[in-house]
This record gives structure tokens, C-alpha cells and sequence, in this order.
């Protein structure tokens, strides 16, 4: 018996014949790294959850970009306003939208009333997009996690559409931030007194707040969906 508790402690003791030292070979372990990422993500399929993110991530691009051009539209330059949002539309798009949406952004940044209910429109719109890719980012963390979602519905939901709530807020004051810059931040700071210094100070300081909003989105996102 005490011939078999021995034999016992000494293959837990032994080593696995996968096991390898970390530190002693660093090319042999980052290879091995490496490998296993690869093996990881061909099993967990994250090329397809990358797919699915990305297809509820655009369908979330325009209702916001309503949003958006509705609250610059109500006190912002139309015709800045118009300039700057078809850029960025063509900067991360084919040129056809941008062509496509000149229009609409141009009648709602021209038009006050319609600018009010474009805002409550594009902002419902963009809640419900939004809300999926934060579902869909959930059921992708869990398989990564290799864990089953066993969050009840009545706690699940609610989370979702906080989680949601909370990056839309910050996606708006980053897509406000950019837009805000040049003849539209003229146009807003002239009403409100600020100096040509403060609207400086803006120009350059923006950049590294947008910077540490999109990491705290990022880790809202991992730190509050996954069931871990």
C-alpha cells in the first residue's frame, strides 16, 4: 500500500511530456506559443465570430452616423458638418456611399426639425445594432473562455443593454470628438466664448483622451461580457 501512495506521488511529481520550462529555450517556447494560439483559434472558429462581429459592427455604423450628424446638425456649420462626415464615410468605405449619403446627411444637417427626430431615430437604431454586436461579442468571449453562458435571461439582457448603453455613450463622444475639429469646433466655440487658445488646446488634447476611451471600451467589453 505504501509502495502504491509512492508510486503515486511520483507520477503527480513527474513532469507532463508536453511541459517545457519557460525561460529555458525562448525560440522553442514562443514557437510553442504560437502553436497553440493557432490550434486555439482554428478550434474556437474566430474567424467566423470575426465575420459576425464585424457584420453587426457596420450595421451599427450608420444609425449612429445619423445620431451624429443630427447633433452637429442642430448646432453645428451644415455644410462643414457635411464635408467632414462624407470624408470619414469614404475613408472606411467604397466611395459609392459616400455619394449615397451626401444627401441625407446634408438635408438633416440643413434641417433642424428633421435633425430632432433623426437624433431620436438614429440613436433607437444604433442602441438595437449596437446591442447585438454586444451579444454576439458575449456568446464569442464565452467560447473563447471555453465556458457555457449560464447567466439567467432576466440577468443576461439587462447586462447586454447596459454594457450597450455604456459604448454607445463613449462611440458617440469619440465620433463627436472627431467630427468637432476645425470650422465645426469654430462654429460651436464662437457662441460660447471660448478663444481661439482654448479651441487649440482641443485641436491637440482630444487625441490622447480618444486614445484611453476606445482602451476603456475595449476593456468594458472584455471585463463585463464573458461568464467568468
Amino acid at each position: 500500500m505504501a509502495g502504491s501512495d509512492q508510486d503515486s506521488k511520483n507520477a503527480d511529481s513527474a513532469p507532463r511530456e508536453d511541459y517545457r520550462p519557460v525561460g529555458r529555450d525562448g525560440k522553442a517556447s514562443g514557437f510553442g506559443t504560437l502553436k497553440r494560439t493557432f490550434t486555439e483559434f482554428s478550434e474556437d472558429n474566430l474567424s467566423d465570430w470575426a465575420a459576425a462581429l464585424t457584420y453587426y459592427g457596420v450595421l451599427a455604423l450608420f444609425p449612429a452616423l445619423i445620431a451624429m450628424v443630427s447633433v452637429v446638425g442642430l448646432v453645428g456649420n451644415p455644410a462643414s458638418t457635411t464635408k467632414t462626415l462624407t470624408d470619414i464615410v469614404t475613408a472606411i468605405g467604397p466611395a459609392s456611399a459616400a455619394q449615397t449619403l451626401a444627401g441625407p446627411i446634408k438635408s438633416i444637417a440643413s434641417n433642424q426639425s428633421a435633425a430632432g427626430v433623426a437624433l431620436i431615430a438614429g440613436l433607437a437604431a444604433a442602441l438595437w445594432s449596437a446591442s447585438g454586436y454586444v451579444g454576439a461579442f458575449m456568446r464569442a468571449s464565452n467560447i473563447i473562455y471555453e465556458t457555457p453562458e449560464g447567466r439567467p435571461i432576466w440577468k443576461l439582457r439587462p447586462l447586454q443593454m447596459l454594457v450597450t448603453l455604456v459604448m454607445v455613450i463613449l462611440a458617440a463622444v469619440v465620433g463627436m470628438s472627431v467630427v468637432l475639429t476645425g470650422p465645426v469646433v469654430d462654429a460651436i466655440a464662437a457662441p460660447l466664448g471660448l478663444s481661439s487658445t482654448a479651441v487649440t488646446v482641443w485641436d491637440y488634447a482630444k487625441w490622447p483622451v480618444l486614445v484611453l476611451i476606445v482602451l476603456a471600451m475595449i476593456a468594458v467589453l472584455y471585463y463585463s461580457t464573458p461568464n467568468v
